[in-house]
């Protein structure tokens, strides 16, 4: 999946190198566990398309660093081939890429678990996309990585733009009963006492 050193734990912002399109992206890694699990990532394009992603990793840093190397330029280069874009078109390629990560993970943990290396399968990440594409503002999360939107303008408002995909949440609770039907335990939530 990702090198076996964790990654620096001081702030630092990786300058991101320029493409022949004038674009660039940085990656910001923050102290705060030893050793920090989260991530985020920054995509600047010139050509109308930003994007910001921030993964919170579970159990390790791994796949958080797996969705923070793959996902924005899986992204990004998905919406830049299908453009111009509508509602839809974009909505395809943020599910493909979220698909694409989760799939490559996946992929690799089998391999790893194949050999023994069975605590691979605790290790996950939350993931929130901020995709800006003409000037139109599209948000993805898995987990429950949040986002929310404020103004100052009048008096202050905030506006969840996400909702948490978390198994005590009877919303969630509702899709995977659906998406599983005839499975009577799917949703089992331990209490921490």
């Amino acid at each position: 999946v990702a090198s076996a050193d964790p990654p620096p734990t001081a702030l630092v912002e990786t300058e991101g190198r320029r493409n022949s399109s004038g674009s660039s992206s940085s990656t910001f890694v923050h102290n705060a566990n030893a050793p920090i699990e989260d991530r985020l990532r920054v995509f600047h394009g010139r050509d109308g398309v930003k994007a910001a992603a921030v993964f919170d990793g579970h159990g390790g840093w791994q796949v958080a660093e797996l969705a923070q190397q793959r996902l924005l330029p899986r992204l990004v280069e998905s919406v830049r081939r299908q453009r111009p874009c509508n509602e839809a078109g974009v909505q395809r390629c943020i599910d493909e890429a979220f698909d694409a990560v989760e799939e490559e993970f996946t992929q690799a943990a089998r391999q790893a678990f194949k050999l023994g290396f069975g605590q691979v399968a605790r290790v996950g990440s939350c993931a929130l996309v901020v995709l800006v594409v003409d000037g139109v503002l599209y948000v993805a999360n898995s987990g429950d990585c949040r986002a929310v939107l404020g103004t100052l303008r009048g008096p202050a408002q905030v506006a969840a733009l996400t909702h948490d995909h978390n198994a005590r949440e009877p919303r969630e609770q509702l899709r995977l009963s659906t998406d599983h039907p005839g499975e009577a335990d799917i949703v089992l939530c331990k209490r921490r006492s």
